[in-house]
Parts: C-alpha cells; sequence; structure tokens
C-alpha cells in the first residue's frame, strides 16, 4: 500500500506527495469511522477489464447493492417490513475509476484509443444485530450484481475481509480520489446525514 499516516490533522504520502484532507475526504473518513466498529467488514468489487464483457453503470450498481441488502435481510427475518434493512445493515460505499483513467481526468491531453473506466467499489458494512451472518449478505450481493444476463461476467475480482482495526490510512487510501474533485455521486451509503 503506498500510504503513510503522516500526521495527526488527516493528511497521508502518496506518490511522494503529501495531502491533507479536503473537508469531503474527512466526511467520508468520519461515516466510515461511525459505522459500528465490532463487526466491521470490507467488501470490494472489480469489474472487468475484458471489453467482451459488459460492466454495470454507477446507477446500476448502486442499485444492485440497495437491492441485494434489501433481498438478504426480507429473506432472513420473517418479521420483514420495509425499511428494516436500513436498521439491520449500515453501509457507506466509495466508487472509484482505474488509477491511469482517473489520472488522464488530470490532464489535457486526448486519449485517442480506447479506454477502461475501471468502475469498483469499496464497501464498508456493519451491523448491530447479533443474529446477523455477514457471508449470506455477501452472497446475495453477489447474486445481484450478477444478476443481469449480458452483465452476469462483469466483476473480475470480489473479496472481504473483517476488519480488526481500522486504521486511519487504510480508509484514506480509499478515498484519494476525491482529493481533486471530491462527488457525493460517488458515495452510495444508508447512514443518515
Amino acid at each position: 500500500m503506498p500510504m503513510i499516516k503522516t500526521s495527526p490533522n488527516l493528511s497521508y504520502k502518496y506518490n511522494d506527495k503529501v495531502y491533507s484532507l479536503n473537508p469531503f475526504q474527512q466526511e467520508v473518513f468520519q461515516k466510515v469511522k461511525s459505522l459500528p466498529q465490532k463487526r466491521l467488514h470490507y467488501l470490494v468489487g472489480q469489474q472487468s477489464s475484458d471489453p467482451n464483457r459488459p460492466n454495470l453503470n454507477l446507477k446500476e450498481l448502486k442499485y444492485f447493492i440497495t437491492r441485494g441488502i434489501m433481498k438478504y435481510v426480507r429473506e432472513t427475518n420473517v418479521s420483514y417490513h420495509r425499511g428494516l434493512e436500513n436498521k439491520v445493515v449500515k453501509f457507506y460505499c466509495v466508487f472509484e475509476t482505474d488509477q491511469r483513467f482517473n489520472e488522464t481526468q488530470m490532464n489535457d491531453n486526448l486519449i485517442n484509443q480506447s479506454f477502461y473506466l475501471g468502475l469498483h467499489f469499496h464497501l464498508f458494512f456493519s451491523s448491530p444485530v447479533s443474529w446477523f451472518d455477514y457471508e449470506g449478505l455477501i452472497h446475495s450481493l453477489f447474486l445481484e450484481l450478477t444478476s443481469i444476463s449480458s452483465k452476469r461476467l462483469c466483476l473480475s475480482k470480489y473479496d472481504y475481509k473483517r476488519i480488526e482495526n481500522l486504521e486511519d490510512p487504510f480508509v484514506l487510501y480509499h478515498t484519494k480520489q476525491f482529493y481533486l474533485r471530491p462527488t457525493k455521486e460517488l458515495v452510495h451509503t444508508n447512514l443518515n446525514n
């Protein structure tokens, strides 16, 4: 990981430059830290770079993440009612593009060849309830993200882990693209504003 925490004022080093978090990155960082830390999990989904495999767009990714959570809670709770998923699962999702694509957005050179957007997500989630099955939710999300028959092979990487100790650089690493162009469009969450 190319990041090192450099000072307590939320700055970090990346590619030999030291950055101080902008207000939007600080907000992202605080929201992720507000998730119940005892059972915090992290899921990454990277879409395929194969031009023959159509990928999901941002709207579809957000929809299928929300629907996967809702379906999992509905199927595992006999007393399901609308909105229960927002009480059972708390999540904060950051979307990013491929590093190379992101870097091309910071210069004036036009790309003459085809490009790979590389849209992917970093989903931080937790649950305050003891009966919650994280692997069940991860499976439900995978089924939803691959539910469109023409895009069922869109994921090239899908991995998760339980976060024992959420360290600052871990979160900052997944918000670095917001340094120059902060955008709420690339965030998906059910946490209250």
